[in-house]
């Protein structure tokens, strides 16, 4: 079954604005939302071609202008990249981005730079971020589409409380995931090796 997100222009009343939901901090990031200015530092974040590979809106030669455009073009009520910041050196370590879609879900995606893996702080941010969204929007659910041979975002996801239902992404090659679905039985973290 093919899950297609949908998207709201109008998604009505104040609370439903995710630029005044950054999480005020876990214990050893910060976050806040990011803007133009943060132009240069995403761009460094988004260097890498695992994150080319997986996040469809980065490309391969992601550049300064690739970076500002982006940034630029972000309607922050609905769709909002969280900053991720190490919180003693201030240096953006990566993204969580969200997005407000009309079926009533939240969407998530997540990224960190490469010097930043394996040391829990993709979890970290990851929950942080969830929690906040969770308390502003406790009608809506949340979403994450992952491809299942991205072993490590799927294990991530499975330890966040997310459970694959079968259905086949919005995206490529991408399996839709849903938080607190704890009734199915499909793609459990046993099932990948």
């Amino acid at each position: 079954m093919k899950r297609i997100l949908e998207f709201s222009n109008d998604l009505g009343c104040e609370k439903d604005c995710l630029e005044n939901c950054a999480p005020r901090g876990s214990k050893r990031l910060t976050y806040r939302v990011l803007t133009g200015d943060d132009a240069r530092e995403f761009m460094g974040v988004c260097d890498d071609p695992l994150i080319a590979e997986n996040i469809p809106f980065i490309s391969a030669n992601f550049g300064l202008h690739h970076a500002t455009a982006l940034l630029a073009s972000v309607d922050r009520r609905r769709d909002c990249f969280f900053g991720v910041f190490n919180r003693q050196t201030m240096q953006l370590m990566g993204v969580v981005g969200a997005h407000l879609s009309a079926r009533n879900d939240i969407e998530i995606g997540y990224w960190l730079r490469p010097d930043c893996h394996g040391q829990g702080f993709a979890f970290e941010a990851v929950k942080t971020v969830i929690e906040g969204l969770e308390l502003a929007f406790p009608d809506r659910r949340i979403v994450a589409q992952c491809r299942p041979e991205n072993v490590p975002s799927w294990r991530l996801l499975m330890k966040l409380g997310f459970v694959g239902l079968g259905d086949e992404g919005a995206r490529e090659g991408r399996h839709f995931l849903v938080r607190g679905r704890a009734n199915s039985q499909r793609a459990r973290p046993d099932d990948i090796d």
